[in-house]
């Protein structure tokens, strides 16, 4: 008679997994909100800053510097983009098709930042990229959760 090791699901319900670990429907949905309201904030802010603090000439200018191709449309590409984005997603509304365009941005954006900007991987503003990065992918493949805007319209029709 072989015996075989016990697997994840054996130890989960001896431990007893799925009563406290994350396994609750509105834990995940209030996780969801979390991310989604905190890259609102943070998509919100880089494209204020790119229209607003900076100006679009200056950040075209800084964009051209890194080798960013078509510098100045470039720079009111992602301005609108990461600012659409943010009211997209923090309302949670088309949220997998608004993180995917903010994705796309984000890594265009960060690999001048690195390849152009001379930003080593280990500096904190490349780091920050990184985390929107994963965050966007999250969104992307999780959607929006139960708290927004997309599950209101579907639950209506």
């Amino acid at each position: 008679m072989k015996v075989s090791p016990p697997t994840f699901h054996d130890v989960a319900h001896i431990v007893g997994y799925d009563d406290i670990m994350l396994n609750k429907p509105w834990l995940q949905d209030a996780a969801l909100l979390l991310l989604r309201i905190v890259s609102a904030v943070v998509l919100g802010f880089q494209g204020y800053r790119i229209f607003f603090v900076h100006g679009l000439d200056s950040s075209a200018h800084a964009f051209d510097v890194w080798g960013m191709p078509w510098a100045l449309g470039s720079a009111v590409i992602i301005g609108v983009v990461l600012l659409l984005g943010a009211v997209t997603v923090g309302i949670g509304i088309l949220t997998p098709l608004m993180a995917a365009l903010a994705l796309l941005t984000e890594v265009y954006y960060t690999f001048f930042l690195i390849v152009g900007g001379n930003q080593p991987g280990s500096s904190s503003q490349v780091q920050m990229q990184f985390l929107i990065i994963a965050v966007l992918l999250a969104l992307i493949v999780f959607g929006a959760g139960r708290a927004s805007a997309d599950s209101f319209l579907n639950r209506r029709s």
